[in-house]
């Protein structure tokens, strides 16, 4: 089975489509949305048995398709937040996102709000999505 850590933003995906924006990611699994803005995930590679996660990580995508064409173009990161009690944290990495090299500030979208700053020096940041709660972000270079 293949790394899907090793995918990246505007590459081919596992589907052949090139994606646009990767949703969550790990070794075994992956859903992003594609140049079509449309949603596309795999969790392995020959569907004998599904994945463990599987049931999460359809719920997940099944929300996104259904919000995926609403979300403006200005948008470079949605986060949302299904857990009723617990924080979620989201680890930004900017060679996943094929970020250039220089600072970048992350606004919420709706407030203009600054949330967090990435150094040039920095690979990743956290940023954190309170409990039933979503966020959508911009970045700013």
């Amino acid at each position: 089975m293949p790394d899907n850590n090793n995918y990246r933003v505007g590459e081919p995906g596992p589907s052949g489509s090139v994606i646009k924006q990767i949703i969550i990611q790990g070794v075994e699994f992956i859903v992003y949305i594609d140049s079509n803005v449309d949603i596309e995930w795999s969790t392995e590679e020959t569907y004998v048995d599904f994945h463990p996660q599987f049931g999460s990580i359809q719920n997940r995508v099944s929300y996104w398709e259904s919000i995926g064409k609403q979300v403006p173009e200005k948008v470079g990161l949605t986060l949302f937040n299904f857990h009723r009690k617990s924080t979620f944290t989201y680890i930004l990495k900017r060679r996943a996102l094929a970020l250039k090299p220089g600072k970048y500030l992350v606004r919420d979208f709706l407030t203009g709000q600054v949330i967090g700053e990435m150094e040039e020096d920095q690979s990743e940041m956290a940023l954190s999505v309170q409990p039933k709660d979503g966020a959508m972000l911009e970045k700013v270079h």
